[in-house]
């Protein structure tokens, strides 16, 4: 780590590993012609949508389908369902990546709930960038540009930001994503409607359609579930009753099982956390692992520790 080598198993879109050493960078050549292309169109003022669509059009492929037909050794599985449909998302990643100036990027992630894999990105202070690394793909000059159209195209429209007290509680039920919030505002009056579309198409992930909802629907629809709910209780509440302790019944003879399968994946974490300590003291002790970050890691899988000792 103090020589900026990475840790994680993944190449950066645009690289391939140095052959018989897994930690040095290559460019690839085809790759990179298409990363430089993305620099340049967001460098014009195009919006990752716009270079997206592009791209599809085009038939670019995307990122995991290169990887898969030129470099089997390092696809990691993940499935598409078209191998030119590029994502929204896939070319933000793209332009938020140092890696493209020849830099190596650390401790971009931190675990947050070892229970549910989930982690949370760290914010610029807290990533350990190693300069000069391996060779670049794009200049500081178009990073820079880039990076200036960006922040313009973000500010906050003139409207403000909005919330919907039903946001992030509807899915789609085709592609199982999430639904997002869609602003609507008349030309006539300047009301504001709300309504819901599919994430999976916001997205131009899975290749969902483009179906939605209004709010106003969707309350509707609540509304009357509830109201239908209320007449059967009405009606016959000791069946109700019954039914609802049937359920319950059910979900309690699930818990054990889940509980066991839980307590078999914390002790198992709690074994990986003392082999990583183990490891974290010899890097210190040997001088591969600077003071500050064997402390900052050492609290993490301290704290961690003390978390699954407390379950």
């Amino acid at each position: 780590m103090r020589d900026g080598k990475r840790c994680s198993g993944s190449i950066p879109y645009g690289y391939n590993r140095l052959p018989g050493d897994k930690q040095t960078l290559v460019v690839d050549p085809e790759a990179a012609e298409v990363v430089k292309r993305i620099f340049l169109l967001a460098s014009e003022g195009k919006s990752p949508r716009a270079i997206a669509e592009l791209l599809t059009e085009e038939k670019v492929l995307i990122p995991a389908s290169h990887a898969e037909r030129y470099h089997k050794e390092q696809s990691n599985g993940k499935k598409y369902s078209d191998p030119y449909l590029w994502g929204v998302s896939t070319v933000r990643k793209i332009l938020d990546r140092q890696e493209y100036l020849g830099h190596t990027v650390l401790h971009k992630s931190v675990a947050t709930n070892f229970k549910l894999h989930k982690r949370k990105e760290t914010s610029a202070e807290e990533q350990y960038v190693f300069e000069n690394t391996h060779e670049a793909i794009i200049s500081q000059e178009l990073w820079d540009s880039v990076q200036r159209t960006r922040k313009r195209a973000g500010r906050s429209s003139p409207w403000g930001s909005h919330y919907h007290r039903l946001s992030g509680y509807l899915y789609c039920a085709d592609c199982g994503r999430r639904m997002t919030l869609q602003t609507h505002y008349s030309r006539k009056d300047g009301s504001i409607e709300y309504s819901f579309r599919c994430g999976g198409y916001a997205s131009r992930v899975d290749s969902c359609t483009a179906h939605g909802i209004s709010a106003d629907s969707v309350e509707t629809i609540l509304l009357s579930t509830v109201q239908r709910i209320s007449r059967l209780v009405m009606k016959d509440e000791k069946a109700f009753a019954e039914e609802l302790q049937r359920l319950w019944l059910e979900k309690r003879r699930e818990k054990p099982q889940q509980s066991e399968t839980e307590l078999k994946r914390m002790q198992k974490r709690y074994d990986e956390l003392s082999g990583l300590v183990r490891g974290l003291y010899e890097n210190l002790v040997s001088g591969l692992l600077p003071v500050r970050q064997y402390k900052q890691l050492m609290k993490q899988y301290d704290d961690e520790q003390a978390e699954l000792e407390v379950k």
